[in-house]
């Protein structure tokens, strides 16, 4: 069951991130529900995705993923095999043997789990990041807001509403004395990470009544691996909701039941190039040649 699928009835951040950005796209990919599987998934977000496994619920990362690397005997690999109940003949050779373990999971790269150990490895050495005390990880809740669904998976519950985010962008610039992701988060937010974690926070609030404040925690999938962990005040986060959360929903909510999902103002082409969906949207075909001039040297 594709993501479509498994959230038709829910309004989910993704889906809304998709509506903000084209309601052209939202139309053809959650309502017309067109075939999206030959678009190419980013990178980072297939990374993200398996450090997030990995850290918070270890058991599924098993189910979906296998790294072999570190195996280098022919028996190792049959043991392996024996433990998964995966079935084996006694003709197959090595590589035929990796091919039966991989059949429903996704094999790791090296590189790829080098990065996902160090990553886990920098989150346990750090004691703010509370790597053993017993969160509720990837706590999933569903609340009713005007007759409509709305659903999202926290990365960690409990006390505070905690988010992981891994980032190329916690370099410390000296210039304004913060890292890079902190000043983005601080300014305009390109990722939406706080609106993210507003909206996790109105969730929890219909479900329990209750305001709770927001922990980013972010890590470097590169070099050094670096963490930092920003809290936001519950109150900060409740404005998020009110100012910018609420009017969304309630424009989606609106455009869903009266099925106007036509963007009012067409957007220009070229806002459109990074759009995930761009090769299905009808106004990224380009009508006419972009005129180049030499600068005045």
């Amino acid at each position: 069951m594709n993501y479509v699928q498994e959230n038709d009835g829910y309004i989910t951040q993704s889906k809304i991130k998709c509506y903000m950005k084209s309601k052209e796209a939202y139309k053809k990919v959650y309502v017309d529900k067109i075939n999206t599987s030959h678009l190419k998934s980013s990178k980072a977000l297939e990374l993200w995705t398996m450090v997030d496994l990995f850290v918070l619920t270890q058991d599924e990362f098993r189910d979906k993923y296998v790294y072999l690397d570190w195996v280098t005997l022919k028996a190792d690999l049959i043991a392996l095999c024996e433990k998964e109940w995966i079935e084996l003949d006694k003709k197959d050779k090595v590589d035929e043997i990796k091919g039966k373990i991989c059949w429903t999971k996704k094999l790791i790269t090296p590189a790829d789990w080098k990065t996902i150990t160090s990553v886990d490895a920098e989150l346990r050495r750090q004691p703010i990041f509370d790597y053993d005390w017993e969160y509720e990880n990837q706590k999933e809740l569903i609340a009713e807001y005007k007759w409509f669904k709305l659903k999202g998976k926290i990365d960690r519950l409990w006390e505070t509403i905690r988010d992981l985010k891994t980032t190329k962008d916690l370099e410390y610039k000296s210039r304004c004395m913060q890292t890079k992701f902190q000043s983005d988060i601080s300014t305009h937010d390109e990722y939406g990470y706080l609106f993210q974690l507003a909206r996790y926070a109105l969730l929890v609030f219909i479900n329990t009544d209750e305001r709770k404040d927001g922990v980013i925690d972010a890590v470097k999938t590169s070099g050094n691996y670096a963490y930092e962990g920003y809290i936001v005040d519950k109150g900060i986060l409740k404005k998020i909701v009110h100012t910018e959360i609420i009017p969304t929903l309630d424009n989606m909510i609106d455009d869903l039941k009266h099925n106007d999902l036509v963007d009012e103002v067409v957007q220009e082409r070229g806002n459109l190039i990074n759009n995930d969906y761009y090769s299905l949207l009808d106004s990224t075909i380009q009508k006419e040649l972009i005129k180049v001039e030499r600068a005045v040297l």
